[in-house]
């Protein structure tokens, strides 16, 4: 294999040293070696991460099409799990890397043309704030406040594509007989059950709203023995501070017993109890210096009980016992320019917790956005051309084993050629 001028001989020893011990998962020497130059031009030089041009680029541009079969076949032949070596490589990235402190959860659109690549909908895009024809990928990562990762990442399947009408097209794709239609927050929980049950170490799930608005998703991970600080709107509905509950009296004459807990207080939603939090609990925090200065604002932590029911919305004074949830953190952004806040998170962290560590925590999870746009910039997440399920799944896996090679790059003391290329693309907080 050839390299190229943006590559050091380093540099690539360092590349084909991280991802070889992670191929396990493909069966023959062929593939793996093929997987190698995959990877290899996911990092390089071409401006279109497919499969002709990283191979013009890796062989000097020569075309190849015998050879660009084969990797083809390597993609969409390879009966290779993907969720394993993207594990595999996050397992790996983890034990060299213990600054990584915390786990992100996120969603991203890959925008298409046609309606016959695989999961494409017109499906709501972040990146065009509407509605666009594309996949949606579910996306899981590591964190810290200098180096960043993605570990995983799965397909969403609109419902469309699980009817009886769409048989003929899940079979074009193969997309395997017990894939069925599932939420993005089921996705989510999968993916959390992958990391815990791969034996990865345990850290805070960071979120934003989209997935820390739904009261199932919270619990589920609370259930699951996960800690996380995920965004919430200012319009969600918590028990006021020091809220007490108690049995009803039963009644005097004949009747059922009351089986719901009366409330001393109603429900209110984020903005107002923040509004009527006291000036004490308001608190001016610088929490990191970052490459643009101090990163300050003006935050208020408290301890509050989410009062949007595990079943139900309870808008009274009255809860079921089943619907009362954990008391947990409430942590609000505020800056004293601005005439209402502008940010909250719900978190299960200890009750121990500072608010420090809160704040670290919820402007930690950026970094998925970060993730995504170098992994669309600089290593082609977006670019793969195939139509099927096991051509996207394996691409995107051996993008993920890139993106976390280049995330070991950067914490290398001197400026690499490979990573220059990829701190490029930023996110603000």
């Amino acid at each position: 294999m050839q390299t190229h001028p943006s590559v050091s001989s380093d540099e690539l020893e360092r590349l084909m040293g991280f991802v070889k011990p992670l191929l396990v998962e493909l069966e023959t020497t062929q593939e793996r070696r093929l997987a190698v130059e995959y990877v290899l031009g996911l990092v390089g030089p071409s401006e279109r991460k497919t499969i002709e041009p990283m191979v013009r680029a890796t062989r000097g541009g020569d075309r190849a099409p015998a050879h660009e079969r084969r990797l083809q076949e390597m993609l969409v032949e390879g009966s290779w799990n993907h969720r394993s070596l993207m594990l595999l490589g996050a397992e790996r990235l983890l034990n060299t890397c213990p600054e990584l402190v915390a786990y992100t959860l996120d969603d991203t659109a890959l925008l298409k043309q046609g309606r016959h690549s695989v999961g494409v909908a017109n499906q709501y895009a972040g990146c065009v704030g509407g509605l666009a024809n594309c996949q949606a990928i579910v996306t899981a990562g590591m964190a810290s406040e200098h180096v960043s990762s993605l570990l995983a990442a799965q397909l969403f399947l609109p419902a469309s594509w699980c009817t009886p009408e769409a048989d003929e097209r899940r079979r074009a794709c193969r997309v395997p007989s017990n894939v069925q239609h599932r939420t993005k927050l089921q996705i989510g929980l999968e993916l959390v059950r992958d990391v815990r049950d791969w034996g990865l170490p345990r850290q805070p799930w960071l979120c934003d709203s989209g997935y820390g608005e739904s009261a199932e998703f919270r619990h589920a991970l609370t259930i699951a023995g996960e800690t996380y600080v995920a965004g919430i709107s200012l319009q969600l509905s918590l028990w006021p501070l020091g809220t007490r509950f108690a049995e009803q009296a039963p009644p005097t004459g004949a009747g059922r017993r009351p089986t719901r807990l009366r409330a001393d207080a109603r429900p209110q939603n984020v903005k107002d109890l923040a509004a009527a939090l006291p000036r004490s609990a308001w608190q001016n925090v610088l929490w990191r210096q970052g490459s643009r200065g101090p990163q300050q604002g003006r935050f208020a932590a408290v301890r509050v009980r989410p009062a949007r029911g595990i079943t139900r919305n309870n808008s009274g004074g009255t809860v079921r016992p089943q619907d009362l949830q954990d008391e947990q953190w409430l942590l609000v952004h505020w800056p004293e320019e601005e005439p209402a806040p502008t940010k909250a998170w719900l978190s299960n962290l200890d009750a121990s917790t500072d608010i420090v560590t809160l704040i670290r925590f919820a402007r930690l999870r950026w970094r998925i956005e970060r993730d995504h746009e170098e992994a669309k910039g600089v290593l082609g997440f977006d670019h793969y051309e195939g139509r099927t399920w096991p051509g996207l799944h394996h691409h995107l896996a051996l993008v993920l084993l890139a993106d976390q090679f280049l995330a070991l790059e950067r914490l290398r003391p001197a400026t690499r050629a490979v990573s220059r290329d990829a701190s490029q693309a930023s996110v603000s907080p």
